[in-house]
């Protein structure tokens, strides 16, 4: 028999060998081998909705906008003159063609008869325009009034061209004392105020000076142009009638 197992180095060499195999085969046991992840299917996105066609026929065509008409300006229509008319009065009595004189009925043959004529008239359009006068104007204040007369207006028979002074006689001494004419107020009012006055500047220019405001629309409605033919205040030659 060997003593070989007697030596105290033999024992330490065998139970180191001893302990490296039992711990190398708890190495091997304790350690798992790694196993692939189990890999599920990959997810697969929603399908996108797409729009369902619609049922044949069920579409609803847009109706086309409807066409609006303009509105178109009426022609202008001008009214022109025609025909005649007659008119009857009962009598005319003793003709009488003075301012300060003159009443009806041989007043109205004077307004509707052309015979006469004012300083002014209304035309067809129911438009104030100049007759006798030119053209006239009034101041800021509406107190002075100028008119400027038509030149070269011949009297009948001779009594010369008519001037400021006839206009003027015409309605201050004629128009103006005519106890029985309607709108006597009316043309001493404008004519002759208190605290007024009127001026023959020359031959053919008359000032009239209200002495207080008066409306042109006014005073051209209510005297100077009354009636259509504007002669219901005419004016007749201051030589003829002195």
């Amino acid at each position: 028999m060997s003593h070989s197992f007697k030596k105290p180095g033999f024992f330490l060499l065998s139970f180191l060998m001893l302990g490296l195999f039992v711990l190398v085969a708890c190495g091997s046991s304790a350690t798992a081998t790694p196993q692939p992840a189990a890999t599920g299917p990959a997810a697969t996105s929603a399908p996108s909705a797409t729009s369902v066609p619609s049922a044949p026929g069920s579409t609803t065509a847009a109706a086309a906008p409807t066409a609006v008409p303009l509105a178109t300006a009426a022609p202008s229509v001008t009214a022109k003159p025609a025909g005649a008319i007659s008119v009857g009065q009962k009598e005319l009595g003793a003709f009488q063609g003075h301012p300060a004189l003159a009443v009806n009925p041989s007043l109205f043959v004077q307004q509707t008869a052309p015979i006469s004529e004012g300083l002014v008239t209304i035309n067809i359009d129911k438009q104030v325009e100049g007759m006798l006068a030119d053209s006239w104007s009034i101041s800021e204040d509406f107190l002075t009034w100028t008119f400027n007369l038509q030149q070269g207006v011949q009297f009948h028979k001779g009594y010369g061209e008519m001037t400021a002074e006839d206009v003027i006689y015409s309605y201050v001494e004629g128009w103006g004392t005519n106890p029985l004419h309607a709108r006597t107020p009316d043309f001493r009012g404008f004519w002759t105020p208190e605290g007024g006055s009127v001026t023959a500047v020359d031959d053919y220019t008359i000032e009239v000076n209200t002495g207080i405001a008066i409306s042109e629309l006014v005073t051209l409605e209510n005297w100077l142009a009354k009636t259509p033919s504007g002669s219901s205040n005419w004016v007749v030659s201051k030589k003829q009638s002195e």
